[in-house]
């Protein structure tokens, strides 16, 4: 498509058209380093409007509604806000 994007992943054992060899497994995308600083523009399957992500970027608490949970599928609702971790920045949820 032209698009660039970083990617990160690992050498690993594949098998094409009966033949194995060993290649480039992508295990993810990788964050590009000019929105470091950014937090992500979505989580746990719901997108943050431009409203949120501007209290987020400020470090303040968001209440978002329509998560949905990762090992159970289930959707929940809870508050989340933005904070570095390990020089990225990553969201933290809030249950009351």
């Amino acid at each position: 498509t032209g698009s660039e994007y970083g990617v990160t992943g690992k050498l690993s054992n594949q098998t094409y058209n009966g033949h194995k060899f060993v290649g480039f497994e992508r295990t993810g995308f990788a964050t590009d380093p000019s929105k470091a600083d950014e937090p992500p523009a979505q989580w746990c399957g719901r997108k943050f409007t431009e409203d949120e992500l501007s209290l987020l970027k400020q470090g303040r608490e968001v209440y978002c509604e329509g998560f949905v949970s990762r090992k159970t599928g289930k959707e929940f609702n809870c508050k989340v806000q933005a904070v570095k971790k390990d020089g990225k920045i990553v969201i933290e949820p809030h249950f009351e």
